[in-house]
């Protein structure tokens, strides 16, 4: 599986902000994410600042699904991790 990036951070924030938890109106955490997508908050924290460049698609997209953002507008593939092999098809 290809490692994922995040395509805009201040979008990932700005999801995080408007995001609602079921339970209550009020924004998700770091933690609460990180908790409901199975990852550390220091997973979700340093992708949210840059201090980790890469996560799993997984991960990725359940945290676009849980902050209920599109996935696409959050993440994107990280390229620089494909080789030619990778790209080319089998004959």
């Amino acid at each position: 599986m290809h490692p994922y990036r995040v395509r805009d951070r201040d979008a990932l924030r700005q999801a995080l902000a408007n995001s609602k938890r079921a339970v209550r109106t009020v924004p998700h955490s770091v933690r609460s994410v990180a908790k409901a997508a199975g990852t550390s908050h220091g997973t979700v924290g340093n992708i949210m600042t840059g201090a980790q460049e890469r996560v799993s698609e997984e991960v990725a997209r359940r945290i676009a699904e849980i902050l209920e953002a599109d996935f696409d507008d959050l993440f994107v593939l990280d390229a620089s991790t494909y080789s030619d092999s990778d790209t080319q098809d089998e004959a």
